[in-house]
């Protein structure tokens, strides 16, 4: 097995194991226990489900991509696929950072 069919396989389980922590953190135990949603999370979980669709879909991107490696060389296209999920998660990342800054939250004063 070729180093690149490893790396991609790998990327792929990192991608699945990150919607699958996105989904536990900001969708599945969302709100108080009396069912409160404050604006921050209502847009979290919209930004959640944007996220974990992207990470889903490159995740199959990658696993095709390491499957693809044993034959020829997919160098260039893991390399491009590798950059675009990056840009993705640091895109979500400071939209959500976004929002913690300008959304009101749970915090009283």
């Amino acid at each position: 097995m070729k180093l690149k069919s490893i790396f991609a396989y790998l990327i792929g389980l990192i991608a699945l194991a990150l919607s699958l922590l996105i989904y536990m953190q900001y969708v599945f135990m969302l709100g108080f226990p009396d069912g409160f949603i404050t604006e921050l999370e209502i847009a979290q979980r919209q930004l959640a489900y944007v996220f974990i669709i992207v990470s889903i879909i490159s995740a199959f991107c990658f696993i095709y991509l390491g499957y693809l490696a044993s034959k020829k060389d997919v160098g260039k296209k893991l390399l491009i696929a590798t950059i675009t999920y990056l840009i993705c998660i640091i895109a979500i990342y400071c939209i959500n950072y976004y929002y913690q800054l300008n959304l009101t939250d749970s915090r009283g004063g």
